[in-house]
């Protein structure tokens, strides 16, 4: 008898056992999904996703937008660009088309870009996009939002980059220092109504405006087959794809040094 219930006993604790192995793969498995988004852990500061915003699988581009607009649309153009206005005044000065109308932007504009790309001056300071103007965080929640620069910058830094074929596109795959990877694919980018370097090039947005004086662009993350890198100023209404990422369990308002670009 002493035998027959150490046996039952044997039996409920590997059981047991057993079910906590299966409670914890399936809480492993959950962790990588958030809000309906994978991600993967590179081993970096953030998770990245394991494809682009509006993007059916990892090697798909996704669509585009323009920076701090969170719908796509057919053309992009510097004149239905969310925060560029217009005004007829030839009282007011600043930058003119065709000497009729006073323009510039109306958001994320620097103290020294403001006097040629503020609308009548105007700047505010903002180097960061605000999470509604996100739209990784927008359209996916959560807590999804574009990368920073100094995010970005990681992922060109810490990680090696393969320039490869899948599913019959050029993508690169990007492996972190603990040996998981993403693959970001060479989508190109929109311009007016036209996506040109499809296949060649990939485009992907930050989440930092640029803050130096030669234009009023944003910071992107450039690559083809000939290598990879950060370039500044990039134009900000022209259409990009986005690559989100997430921090988890680490709720935290986004904040980082602004980049002032020489």
């Amino acid at each position: 008898m002493k035998r027959a219930l150490h046996i039952i006993m044997l039996m409920l604790a590997v059981c047991s056992q057993a079910s906590g192995q299966q409670a914890t793969t399936k809480k492993k498995a959950v962790d990588k999904i958030t809000n309906g988004y994978e991600y993967v852990d590179l081993g970096l500061s953030v998770m990245w996703a394991t494809k682009n915003v509006g993007a059916e699988s990892p090697t798909d581009a996704g669509k585009f937008y323009a920076w701090g607009e969170t719908k796509p649309k057919n053309e992009y153009s510097m004149f239905n660009y969310k925060y560029f206005s217009q005004t007829e005044n030839e009282k007011i000065a600043g930058t003119y088309v065709a000497g009729k109308y006073t323009t510039g932007y109306t958001k994320y504009v620097s103290e020294i870009q403001a006097e040629k790309q503020g609308y009548d001056g105007f700047f505010d300071n903002k180097r960061l996009l605000d999470y509604s103007d996100d739209a990784a965080r927008v359209i996916w929640g959560a807590k999804w939002c574009i990368p920073s620069l100094g995010e970005m910058n990681e992922l060109c830094t810490q990680c090696e980059w393969a320039w490869i074929q899948m599913d019959g596109k050029w993508v690169y795959k990007i492996t972190g220092p603990n040996g998981n990877y993403i693959i970001l694919p060479a989508g190109g980018a929109r311009f007016r109504m036209k996506t040109c370097y499809e296949n060649e090039d990939g485009f992907y947005w930050t989440a930092n405006a640029y803050a130096g004086p030669k234009n009023n662009g944003a910071y992107i993350l450039h690559f083809n087959k000939d290598g990879h890198g950060i370039t500044e100023n990039e134009t900000r209404y022209d259409g990009r794809v986005i690559r989100p990422v997430i921090k988890i369990n680490k709720f935290q308002p986004r904040k980082e040094k602004n980049v002032i670009a020489p």
